[in-house]
């Protein structure tokens, strides 16, 4: 089974995408320019996506996962402060998103594809 590990640089504006080999080593198989400081990221697995919350046009951008592990920029929605933690309910119906910065938090309900609504 391959492994695959996400990485967020948020000074580099990047999400880095690395197999991690049997032996340990990794290589990096993926860079995804973010256009913004990157941070946090998490995964719901049923829908084979992957969250970034970006500053500072305080967003949440979607990509999904291809079974090679390799993202793809899919949507993109915007919240009320600078994401600093991404969770789900139980049943991964709801994204939360906490803003220390604007003493927030911002709940999107996700469609059945796991996309956020406004």
């Amino acid at each position: 089974m391959k492994k695959i590990v996400y990485i967020s640089n948020s000074d580099c504006e990047n999400i880095e995408v690395w197999e991690l080999n049997k032996n340990g080593k990794m290589n990096l198989i993926q860079k995804i320019n973010t256009y913004g400081n990157v941070q946090p990221i998490s995964i719901i697995k049923k829908h084979n996506l992957l969250y970034a919350g970006l500053r500072p046009n305080n967003r949440i951008d979607v990509y999904s996962i291809n079974n090679n592990g390799l993202l793809n920029n899919t949507n993109t929605s915007f919240i009320p402060g600078p994401p600093n933690y991404i969770s789900f309910d139980q049943d991964e119906n709801f994204l939360f998103c906490s803003s220390y910065h604007k003493n927030c938090i911002s709940v999107s309900p996700l469609n059945k594809y796991g996309i956020p609504q406004q």
